[in-house]
């Protein structure tokens, strides 16, 4: 075998390991603090949809403040 097709099938083989042993440390993980890991990615999603959700309003406040200037600008006339 030439030491170029050697060293890229080592190179695999180390990958594969690397993969292995990340999915045996999740196993792992989940078995440890997986419930508390769940309770984490639950609060993470609840901030998300939060965040969004101020956002809409912070929106919907600007785009008021927007229509009510406008108004002061055209003395109520649209």
């Amino acid at each position: 075998m030439e030491k170029s097709k050697m060293g890229e099938l080592m190179e695999k083989v180390h990958f594969a390991k690397e993969m292995l042993l990340k999915e045996k440390i999740k196993v792992r993980l989940e078995a440890k603090i997986g419930k508390k890991l769940d309770k984490m990615a639950d609060l993470a999603v609840e901030m998300l949809l939060n965040k969004w959700s101020m956002k809409q309003e912070k929106y919907a406040m600007k785009e008021a403040m927007m229509d009510k200037l406008e108004s002061i600008w055209t003395d109520g006339k649209k």
